[in-house]
């Protein structure tokens, strides 16, 4: 799913925001598949403001996942 995710063209209106501070929103929900013991982890961080997402990532409920929503962020956002 992520490595399909990454070759989407990038190639989105990204509305414009007020210059200020970021406030940023994580989440996280679960859902299986095929069967319970496949579990996968959707991640989610939202610009507070705007309620657009700003990134995600599908894997366990790890710190290497974290860190893989962390690094989907868009640099200027890091």
């Amino acid at each position: 799913m992520n490595a399909k995710y990454a070759k989407v063209p990038r190639k989105l209106k990204v509305s414009a925001k007020t210059p200020g501070k970021l406030i940023i929103q994580c989440d996280e929900l679960w859902s299986y598949v095929q069967k319970k013991e496949n579990q996968q982890w959707i991640w989610l961080a939202l610009d507070l403001n705007t309620r657009e997402i700003v990134g995600c990532y599908v894997g366990d409920r790890s710190q290497k996942s974290a860190q893989k929503l962390w690094e989907s962020l868009p640099p200027v956002d890091r």
